[in-house]
């Protein structure tokens, strides 16, 4: 709308919608005034000003700003010590989809071989000592761990279709974003600029406070 506003005289003056990154550039438009304040701002004291209900939107924008991690770029493999099936739940909350799925195709190479050593020293139960139990836990590990990894490729598929979506929605795609990670921060630098800036003047917040919101409408207009 402040967009469509300003450039009521030119060809971008009737846009319908905007891509989500867009949002974050709102600091780059500074006031003649003062180069500390910008157009993001402008809107953050509009809306307090005129629409205080709408900063509910800060609500809605809290779990994707808090989605966003970091960049998580030492997965948790399996190891001797750390198995296929603990390293799937240690590895995945924090991990963007494409650190996932190098990960999966990590843990089924490593599963594979899991289940080449078996068969080749275990694959005859018969010939072992009734006693052992290594073999058995062992077996039982692998069947575990196949059913996880099986969930794992699920749930990576539908966050995949559930992602791509989300770009749609947002008139992004995989050229302009190419990570959940840098999908994610973008709601997060948008939430943390808009909570942080200038307070109101004490004239200003006596005005605020003093002035019946019709009237807000009026003076902002």
């Amino acid at each position: 709308m402040l967009g469509n506003f300003l450039n009521a005289s030119g060809h971008e003056g009737n846009a319908q919608g905007f891509k989500v990154t867009s949002i974050n550039k709102l600091v780059d438009t500074k006031s003649s005034a003062s180069s500390s304040r910008t157009l993001l701002h402008f809107l953050a004291k509009t809306v307090t000003q005129t629409m205080p209900d709408t900063e509910r939107f800060l609500d809605e924008l809290a779990k994707p700003a808090d989605a966003f991690k970091g960049a998580c770029t030492d997965l948790l493999l399996p190891s001797p010590r750390r198995p296929v099936a603990d390293s799937l739940e240690l590895a995945l909350p924090a991990a963007d989809l494409k650190h996932v799925r190098t990960a999966l195709v990590d843990f089924v190479e490593q599963h594979k071989a899991l289940e080449n050593l078996l068969d080749a020293d275990f694959g005859d139960l018969s010939s072992l000592h009734p006693d052992d139990g290594f073999p058995k836990r062992m077996f039982r590990f692998r069947r575990e761990a196949e059913e996880r990894l099986a969930a794992l490729k699920d749930t990576l598929q539908l966050a995949d279709g559930t992602y791509q979506r989300a770009l749609t929605l947002y008139g992004e795609d995989a050229k302009s974003i190419t990570s959940t990670d840098e999908f994610f921060s973008v709601f997060k630098t948008f939430v943390t600029s808009y909570k942080v800036r200038p307070p109101p003047s004490p004239r200003a917040r006596e005005f605020i406070v003093l002035t019946p919101p019709s009237n807000l409408r009026a003076a902002s207009s």
